[in-house]
This record gives structure tokens, sequence and C-alpha cells, in this order.
């Protein structure tokens, strides 16, 4: 396995510079360039994997850093750079956390709460006209195992929107997922991030504070490109799918 020394990894980190500051300039985004450089460059240095990275994906990593408004600082827990390995070759992308698509979402305007249901929580939930979860978790003792995980979302006019998925649903989307270390090693929080995901394919996308995000976000995992609108335009669905597909589910408005 090949890999970029340290300066070689500064040098294409680099190369994002020019694209970076004007998409930060023409989307009033607050990153600053030399701090992202910086926590670029630590996870560059301490990883050999992401040194091992095709040039090019690294300083399209960054152009998305640009893109999304996610900040790689390690605090925040928002984004990070990970490789991964496509058809042999390892890529450097842009991998967005729980908490940056929280983070995502608050930025719409949309407040969302993810929770994952333990088979000894106590919890109700309907369907139908008249809507309704309810989930108290066990404080004390053995939870059980995980056996459903649900987001809800509450639009800047005040609606509510739900969406809940089982056991079987979460495997499914797990089976195509290409980060299965990070599956096992945080089981919780990929089970919260996954009902983030899926409840953007149900959300209001007419709503004008989603169009406002639709604009600001665009992350092309694949390659740097140069058409910056067209990403803008087309990649926010892109982000939130990551091509993990669930089988209809279940959305409701709740109360």
């Amino acid at each position: 396995m090949s890999e970029l020394t340290v300066q070689q990894s500064k040098e294409w980190v680099a190369k994002a510079k020019a694209s970076f500051l004007q998409v930060i300039e023409s989307s009033n985004m607050q990153l600053d360039w030399q701090k992202e450089e910086s926590f670029a460059i630590q996870a560059l240095s301490g990883s050999k994997y992401l040194r091992a990275c095709t040039p090019v994906s690294i300083a399209s990593a960054m152009f998305n850093v640009a893109l999304t408004g996610l900040s790689l600082n390690p605090k925040l827990q928002h984004a990070s750079l990970i490789p991964r390995k496509v058809k042999g070759v390892y890529q450097c992308v842009l991998d967005i956390e729980y908490k940056g698509y929280v983070h995502l979402m608050g930025r719409a305007g949309i407040l969302v709460e993810s929770d994952v249901i333990y088979e000894n929580d106590y919890y109700e939930y309907e369907q139908g006209l008249n809507p309704k979860l309810v989930h108290r978790p066990l404080l004390a003792g053995d939870r059980g195992e995980m056996i459903a995980v649900y987001c809800v979302g509450q639009y800047p006019d005040g609606r509510r929107q739900m969406i809940m998925l089982t056991k079987a649903d979460v495997e499914k989307i797990k089976k195509t997922a290409q980060t299965q270390n990070v599956w096992s090693a945080w089981p919780e929080w990929m089970w919260r991030k996954t009902a983030i995901k899926q409840f953007w394919k149900i959300a209001n996308k007419n709503d004008e504070a989603l169009n406002q995000l639709a604009e600001a976000i665009a992350v092309d995992n694949e390659n740097l490109q140069n058409n910056f609108k067209k990403q803008q335009e087309d990649s926010l669905t892109e982000l939130f799918s990551d091509a993990e597909e669930v089988d209809s589910p279940e959305s409701n408005s709740v109360k």
C-alpha cells in the first residue's frame, strides 16, 4: 500500500483552498480555512490509510467541507475525513456524523430528535388519524436489545413528522453500508444517524427552509467538480441517502 508523505498530503489539502474560499464567500458559511486545513492535516498525519487515498480525493473532501459548512473540528463531531476503499483503491471522503446531520437539519429550521428503543424500555406507538409516540427509556437495569429507532422532526411552523424503523429495517440498511467497522463500534449512534437520514427522505421538501438548505449544501464523494451550482442543486439528497435504502418506512405526523 503506497502512501503520500505528510508533506505531500499537506500540498493536496492546499490545492482545495481557492475553491474552498470561493464557496465560503458565496454562501456565507462560517468556516475558517486555516483551522479546517489544520484539522485535515492532523487527521492525515495520524492515519496511513488516509495518506494512501488518491490525492484528488483528499482535495475533493476538503472542497466538500466548504459545501456542507460542517467543520472537521473533532470536538464538534460534525464531520470527519475517512478512507473508503472503492474497487481496490482508497478514496478520502467527507463522512457526515450524527451530530452533523442534526446540525444540518437545525440550519434549515428543523429540530430533530432521534433515539433508539430497547426491548425493556416502555413505549407506545400508534399510527392512523391520531398517531402517537411515547418512549420512556429504562433508567436502571438491563435495557435488552435494540428493537427500533425513531426520528421526530419539528418544522418552523410547529408541524411535526415522524419516522419509525424496526430492527429489520436497520439491519437491511446496514448490509449495504461500507462502514461495517463503524457500525460495530458505535451501533446506537449509527441507528440514530440512519433514522435521521431516512427522515430526510419523507420530509416536506417544499419548505422554504429546506430549499435554502439544498442551495447551501453539496457533497460529491467521488470527484472534485467545477460545476458548483449543479452540485448545490443535486447532491443534498445524495448526502442523506448514501445508497442506503429501506422499503416504505412508515411515517406520520405526530402530536
